[in-house]
């Protein structure tokens, strides 16, 4: 089964495959996703969204997401935090965190 799509009436529709034809035509519905198409997969193990991986994107395993809070922990019980300062808005709180961390 696939449901086309494309976009009707200014409105964004999206490309519904199966497992099989995703698999038979891999390229093509990539490609599709690159170009910014929502792209589902439906099988029998449910239905997925086909998303690209951008370089804006940060994918952390259990191991190193374990590790960053563990850090984060142990700097906080070291007193290493920053504290917004009374009437400090979050833009200038952000820019003071990070002119204390060029320097």
């Amino acid at each position: 089964m696939i449901t086309f799509a494309g976009e009707i009436n200014n409105q964004k529709t999206m490309i519904i495959v199966t497992g099989r034809e995703f698999r038979a035509s891999q390229a093509k519905y990539f490609d599709y996703a690159n170009q910014g198409e929502d792209v589902i997969i439906k099988s029998r193990r449910g239905s997925f969204r086909l998303i690209p991986v951008t370089n804006e994107d940060v994918v952390y395993n259990d191991k190193q997401l374990t590790e960053m809070i563990d850090r984060a922990l142990k700097q906080v019980q070291a007193g290493e935090v920053y504290e917004m300062k009374e009437n400090e808005s979050a833009e200038q709180f952000i820019n003071r965190m990070l002119e204390d961390n060029d320097q």
